[in-house]
């Protein structure tokens, strides 16, 4: 069990920690629109882009709720965190798919956009999430 300074000590780590997993996925997100731009303007030039970026909010909405599983273990042992990461998984494709669900029967958005891009910007934000965990992990060990 962690003592009280420990707790402290990981507390804080974990606040830098976030802070850098929204940089990234911010920067992530900025690289996608940028790269997605031309291709899907010249794809689906009526509706691609609102598919595009509809589906990139999807996937960084996914990737942000998936990290509370790993971040609400922060205290336990070790192989607790690992079963909440593989729970993080199970979260962050459940929220994707939930959400994709809803914005594809609303009819709004161009179903193959919005789709394609939900799955390209869940690939992508993987690295961030991963990143997280892995560097909570290493730290609770430390």
């Amino acid at each position: 069990m962690m003592n009280e300074a420990g707790k402290q000590r990981l507390d804080a780590l974990v606040v830098g920690f976030y802070r850098r997993f929204a940089v990234h996925s911010a920067v992530t997100l900025l690289v996608l629109w940028a790269l997605g731009y031309w291709p899907t303007m010249r794809w689906a030039p009526n509706h691609g882009m609102a598919g595009m970026l509809v589906g990139t909010a999807i996937a960084l909405v996914a990737s942000w709720v998936g990290t509370l599983p790993v971040y609400m273990t922060r205290y336990r042992p070790p192989l607790d965190s690992i079963s909440a990461a593989m729970g993080a998984i199970a979260v962050r494709l459940s929220v994707a798919l939930v959400l994709s669900l809803v914005v594809a029967l609303s009819g709004f958005f161009s179903l193959p956009p919005l789709l394609i891009w939900v799955a390209i910007a869940h690939a992508a934000f993987l690295v961030a999430d991963t990143t997280f965990a892995r560097a909570l992990m290493q730290a609770k060990n430390a």
